[in-house]
């Protein structure tokens, strides 16, 4: 087996090359993470933001009354005064697929629940993600996880 050489010009591009790549990644890891903040701080990333999207994820839902209250909490949040004028895109998800509309078009398409997570980082929706699950709402620099059961007591608004 024959070794080469290499010079120390074609040592030095190799680790160029390599530090370039390294700085890309970390660049990219660091804006696909969404941290945790105050639910002030999300609510004014919300009134900065252009578009806006609502997933009504009902993967899971135990009951129908959950299914109900999920989507209605949805649809209260698409109706919101706090979000006239921005591009809102709603999603709806079942055990198979989700489906999404945009106030923007007509259109509606189907797709996967990972494809349609990642539709939403890509193209720089702050939403809101509504789900089944014990009454409590967690907060991130980019979207909201809000968890409801049969038992939620009020409307969905922003306030």
């Amino acid at each position: 087996m024959k070794v080469v050489e290499l010079s120390v010009q074609q040592k030095a591009i190799i680790v160029i090359l390599v530090a370039a790549i390294a700085l890309v990644l970390a660049y990219s890891l660091s804006q696909q993470r969404d941290l945790p903040v105050s639910d002030s701080e999300f609510f004014q990333n919300v009134v900065l933001a252009g578009k806006i999207a609502i997933i009504m994820d009902v993967r899971g839902a135990d009951t129908s009354a959950t299914s109900d209250k999920v989507l209605q909490c949805g649809t209260e949040l698409a109706g919101s005064p706090k979000l006239a004028g921005k591009e809102i895109a709603n999603y709806g998800c079942s055990d198979e697929r989700c489906v999404t509309a945009s106030t923007t078009s007509n259109e509606t398409r189907s797709m996967k629940y990972s494809e349609a997570i990642s539709e939403l980082n890509s193209k720089g929706f702050v939403y809101f993600h509504i789900m089944p699950g014990p009454n409590n709402s967690t907060f991130y620099k980019k979207h909201a996880e809000i968890a409801i059961n049969d038992k939620f007591p009020s409307a969905c608004s922003i306030n």
